[in-house]
C-alpha cells in the first residue's frame, strides 16, 4: 500500500470523527469522513455488537462499494476597516423546481476528484480517479470520460483509463478552444519516495482511445501534506489554460529533503512547447518562486498559497485568489488575497497581490475566481467561523484599480447571495453568457448539491438571486439504496467538491464528488471496555447531473 496517500485519507479522517459523531445524533447531513485501517493479523479484531438483520449485505469488515447497485435516474455584512464594501441582502425571488438528470458515473469501485467541463457542442468531459487503496488489484489510475448526447445514460459515456501504473490522487481537467480535453494529474511519486508528482495528459483527436493520449513530467512537490490534508474535501482550480491552450499550475511546495536548492514557497509552473514530453531528468516545464522568503541570523519564513484558483485576463495574464500566509516580516496579515501578472510572470517581481478579506476559522472556508468579459475580477467566497458575517457564502467583485491597497474598500465590494448558513460550502462559480454569477455548492443541510444564481441587478445592493437545492441526500438514495454492513444501523449521503460548467444557452452542467457513511458499532469482548461506534466510508463516487433552470 502507498503509504503516503493512505496517510492523507486516514488523516483526513480522524479529524473529522468527532464532528460525524455530532452530526449523527442531531440528524443532520454528514461532512466527509476517511475509512480506517483494516486490522492486522496481529492486532484485536472488534466484533459488531448491533445487526439490523437485512439479508445481501457485506461482511463486517467490508469497506468495499455497496454491491446494490443504482438505477440510471432521469431525475448585511457588517463593515470592518479595510475592508470590501458590502451590499445589501439580496431579493430572493421565487422560482419553479429544476428538472434534473444525472447519474453516477461507475458503481463498481469508489471514485473521486470530479472535474468536469462543456463544449461547444455540449459535449460533457469528465476527469476522475479512483479513490482506492494500493491492495486486491483494485484500480488506482485516472479516467477520462466523454459523452456527446443522452447523457443520463451510462451506455453514452466512454471512458479511458490513463497512468494505469501509478497511486493517482487528483484529477483537474480543461478543455482546448477547440474543446480538446488536458489533464492534470497528481500522483504518488517516482522520483522521490513519500513525494508527489505532477503530470500532463494531452489528447487532440479520437480521445476515447487510450493510445491517442500523451502523459509528460511537470514537476515533484515534497512535504507538502500538512497543506493537501483537506483536499479530498474541495474543488480543486489550480490548474487551467491561457487564451492560447498553454497549461498553467500554481502549486505550493517544501522540498527541503531531496532538491537542491531547497524549494519553499508557492510556484508559478508552465509550459509553452512538448507539454508531454517531459521527464524527470529532462523537464519540459518551468516553474517561478512567486511568493517571498525571509533570511536574517538564525531565521528562516517562506510565505504559503493555499488552495488557489487560477484563471486568465484575454491578454493571458495569469489571476488567482488564494489563502495566503505572508511572512512576519512584510506586516501584512494572512487572509484571502488576489494575485495577478500582466508581463514576464517568470520573474517574481512582475506579479501584484492584494489582501481582501479575512478568511475565517475552521476547516470549509474556500472560493473561486472568474473574469468577467472586460476581465474584472469576480469571486464566491465562503467564509468560516469569525465574529462577524461568518459561516456564509458571499460574492464579491472589483471592477478597477482592484489591486489598488490604499482604494481597497472604495473597488472592492460584496453582497451575500441569501444561501442560508452552513450551505454555500466549496462553491464553483461560473458567469453566464450575460456575465451574471451562478454557484453551484455543498447543500449540508440536505446532504447533496446546492445551485444559487443571480438574474438581474448582480454587482449592486438590490440583487435578485434565487436558491434551490438540486440534489439532497433523500434523492441519492432513492437512486442508489445502498446495501451496509450488518453491524451497521444505518448511514447517510453527502455532497463535496462541486464542479460547475455552463453551455452556450448558460444551462448547468456540474460534476461532484458524493460519499455514503454508514454508522457502524463493534465491541471487543476482550478489553472490558464499552462499545463503541464509528462511521465508515462505503462509498465514494462522481456524479454528473444536467439541470434546466426556469
Amino acid at each position: 500500500m502507498n503509504h503516503q496517500s493512505y496517510l492523507r485519507k486516514v488523516t483526513a479522517g480522524l479529524l473529522f470523527i468527532s464532528l460525524l459523531i455530532g452530526i449523527w445524533r442531531t440528524g443532520a447531513a454528514m461532512a466527509q469522513a476517511e475509512p480506517a485501517q483494516m486490522p492486522l493479523a496481529n492486532q484485536h479484531i472488534f466484533l459488531p455488537l448491533i445487526t439490523n438483520g437485512e439479508a445481501g449485505r457485506p461482511p463486517a469488515s467490508s469497506t468495499a462499494t455497496a454491491t446494490t447497485r443504482p438505477d440510471q435516474p432521469t431525475a448585511t455584512a457588517t463593515t470592518q476597516p479595510n475592508q470590501p464594501t458590502p451590499t445589501a441582502s439580496p431579493t430572493d425571488a421565487p422560482t419553479a423546481e429544476p428538472t434534473n438528470t444525472g447519474l453516477f458515473l461507475e458503481t463498481q469501485w469508489r471514485t473521486s476528484s470530479a472535474s468536469m467541463k462543456v463544449d461547444k457542442n455540449g459535449g460533457m468531459h469528465v476527469g476522475y480517479y479512483y479513490y482506492e487503496g494500493m491492495h486486491d488489484n483494485a484500480p488506482n489510475w485516472a479516467v477520462y470520460a466523454y459523452c456527446a448526447t443522452a447523457c443520463e445514460k451510462s451506455e453514452a459515456w466512454q471512458r479511458v483509463n490513463l497512468v494505469q501504473d501509478r497511486d493517482v490522487l487528483e484529477v483537474q481537467l480543461a478543455l482546448t478552444q477547440a474543446g480538446q480535453p488536458r489533464l492534470l494529474i497528481r500522483a504518488a511519486s517516482t522520483v522521490y519516495a513519500g513525494a508527489k508528482d505532477y503530470l500532463y495528459a494531452a489528447c487532440d483527436q479520437n480521445c476515447v482511445d487510450a493510445n491517442s493520449w500523451q502523459v509528460g513530467y511537470v514537476a515533484t512537490t515534497d512535504g507538502t501534506d500538512i497543506f493537501d490534508v483537506y483536499d479530498d474535501n474541495a474543488p480543486q482550480h489550480s490548474f487551467a489554460l491561457d487564451p492560447q491552450d498553454r497549461p498553467r499550475l500554481i502549486f505550493q511546495d517544501r522540498n527541503y529533503s531531496h532538491a537542491e536548492p531547497d524549494l519553499y514557497g508557492a510556484y508559478y509552473a508552465s509550459c509553452d512547447t512538448d507539454c508531454t514530453a517531459g521527464t524527470p531528468d529532462n523537464p519540459t516545464w518551468a516553474r517561478t518562486r512567486i511568493t517571498d522568503e525571509y533570511r536574517g541570523g538564525f531565521q528562516y519564513e517562506y510565505e504559503i498559497v493555499d488552495y488557489p484558483s487560477l484563471t486568465f485576463t484575454s491578454q493571458g495574464g495569469p489571476r488567482f485568489i488564494a489563502n495566503f500566509y505572508p511572512t512576519n516580516q512584510s506586516g501584512q496579515s494572512a487572509g484571502l488575497f488576489y494575485f495577478g501578472c500582466d508581463n514576464a510572470c517568470d520573474q517574481r517581481e512582475n506579479w501584484q497581490r492584494i489582501y481582501l478579506i479575512d478568511r475565517g476559522a475552521g476547516t470549509n472556508p474556500s472560493w473561486d475566481l472568474e473574469l468577467d468579459s472586460q476581465d474584472r475580477p469576480r469571486v464566491a467566497f465562503y467564509k468560516g467561523q469569525a465574529q462577524l458575517a461568518g459561516e456564509k457564502l458571499f460574492y464579491l467583485w472589483c471592477n478597477e484599480n482592484c489591486f489598488d491597497a490604499t482604494k481597497l474598500g472604495e473597488q472592492w465590494s460584496y453582497n451575500e447571495p441569501g444561501v442560508p448558513t452552513p450551505d454555500g460550502k466549496h462553491p464553483d462559480l461560473e458567469l453566464d453568457t450575460q456575465g451574471r454569477p451562478h454557484m453551484a455548492y455543498v447543500d449540508t443541510t440536505n446532504g447533496g448539491l446546492g445551485y444559487v444564481w443571480c438574474s438581474a441587478d448582480c454587482e449592486t445592493d438590490n440583487p435578485t438571486y434565487h436558491n434551490k437545492t438540486i440534489e439532497s441526500a433523500e434523492l441519492l438514495q432513492s437512486v442508489w439504496p445502498v446495501a451496509i454492513p450488518p453491524h451497521c444501523d444505518g448511514g447517510l449521503w453527502h455532497g463535496l467538491t462541486p464542479i460547475l460548467a455552463l453551455d452556450g444557452a448558460d444551462q448547468p452542467h456540474v460534476a461532484y464528488d458524493t460519499t455514503y457513511h454508514a454508522h457502524c458499532l463493534y465491541d471487543d469482548p476482550s478489553d472490558g471496555q464499552p462499545p463503541v461506534s464509528a462511521f465508515h466510508l462505503i462509498i465514494r463516487a462522481v456524479r454528473a447531473i444536467v439541470f434546466a433552470l426556469p
